[in-house]
């Protein structure tokens, strides 16, 4: 990743902008998608489960 020898230091700007693209990727939100083949055959309850499990509830 880099070329510089075993304990030396990174260049700080290279950090600032890896971190700052890990922090926007962690911010990006997320779509989940449930396909039923037909209307009324359970799939409200998955779907509440999952959003109880993010904290959307």
């Amino acid at each position: 990743m880099n070329d510089k020898p075993d304990g030396a230091r990174p260049d700080p700007d290279q950090l600032l902008t890896r971190i700052k693209a890990e922090v926007a990727r962690s911010q990006r939100g997320k779509l989940k998608v449930f396909f039923s083949a037909s209307a009324g055959i359970g799939n409200t309850y998955p779907l509440r489960v999952e959003s109880h499990d993010c904290g959307m509830l």
